[in-house]
């Protein structure tokens, strides 16, 4: 199922099939970065180093992201910037969703990181 949202950023939704074929099989791409991002210390951030490395044997650039950490936002803006295409993938939703949006622009990723991560209870 594929979204847009209000900034114009296309979203598409993948399952583990399509995440498979998009990562392993990268057909005519010439470049793609893989993001993963994660909650430090959830259980789902225990599978991260190994999802990271899967993706990361097809992909130019990988990095992990600890969505909890303050640091993160720095992090998001070194691999946002410029024309390449961007899997980003989401570990303590569960939710995987891949950009490939030319001009992609932290803000744009970081109001949807924002609007897509559940709230945390109380």
């Amino acid at each position: 199922m594929s979204d847009l949202n209000e900034t114009g950023l296309a979203l598409a939704w993948i399952d583990d099939a399509e995440f498979e074929r998009l990562v392993l099989d990268r057909g005519e791409r010439t470049r793609m970065t893989v993001v993963l991002f994660c909650r430090a210390g959830s259980p789902e951030g225990d599978q991260a180093a190994e999802v990271l490395a899967e993706a990361a044997g097809a992909a130019d650039e990988a990095f992990m992201v600890d969505v909890a950490a303050a640091s993160s936002q720095a992090i998001i803006r070194r691999f946002v910037i410029g024309p390449v295409p961007l899997l980003m993938l989401f570990l303590g939703g569960t939710f995987r969703a891949i950009f490939e949006q030319p001009k992609l622009t932290s803000g744009m990723v970081e109001q949807w990181i924002e609007s897509h991560t559940p709230a945390q209870s109380a």
